[in-house]
């Protein structure tokens, strides 16, 4: 197994090319089509599975993490308060509206906008079921474990 030191050597161009691209093509919250397609192309070249879900969500599986007794999945998804935040942008455009408007008061007063991709979480599952619900507290461990080791080895 390689070094620390060796890994993030490796990889540091990679880190760096991949967010300069990013940010280089900003997209407005819910129509982050272009981030979606380069997100599915690094899992495809990490060899991970991975389907979209919704518009805007890609789930990755990462199945060895317990010696195949257990499947680790993790989404991305954008969090807001409409009725299907799987549906595709148009069908909840107005909704998100809806809560820009209702929350417009409260942005105001705490001066902070409280609707956004900043409001952008990580959903982990593990065997289908989301991990802050069903989760036990070594299966949470393990996963989150898991996900940092996964991060040091490509990131560091």
């Amino acid at each position: 197994m390689s070094n620390i030191a060796e890994l993030a050597a490796k990889y540091e161009q990679y880190v760096i090319d991949t967010r300069r691209d990013f940010h280089m093509h900003p997209e407005l919250s819910l129509k982050e089509d272009r981030t979606v397609r380069r997100i599915e192309e690094e899992l495809d070249k990490l060899s991970i599975p991975h389907v979209r879900v919704g518009h805007n969500n890609v789930v990755g599986t990462l199945a060895d993490f317990s010696g195949g007794r257990e499947q680790l999945d993790l989404g991305y998804a954008t969090v807001s308060t409409v009725a299907d935040p799987l549906a595709l942008t148009r069908d909840i455009f107005e909704e998100v509206l809806e809560h820009q408007r209702a929350h417009r008061q409260a942005e105001l007063e705490v001066r902070q906008c409280l609707t956004g991709p900043h409001k952008d979480d990580l959903v982990v599952g593990i065997n289908g079921l989301e991990a802050k619900t069903y989760a036990s507290q070594g299966q949470t461990r393990t996963a989150a474990l898991s996900l940092k080791l996964g991060c040091r080895e490509i990131f560091y």
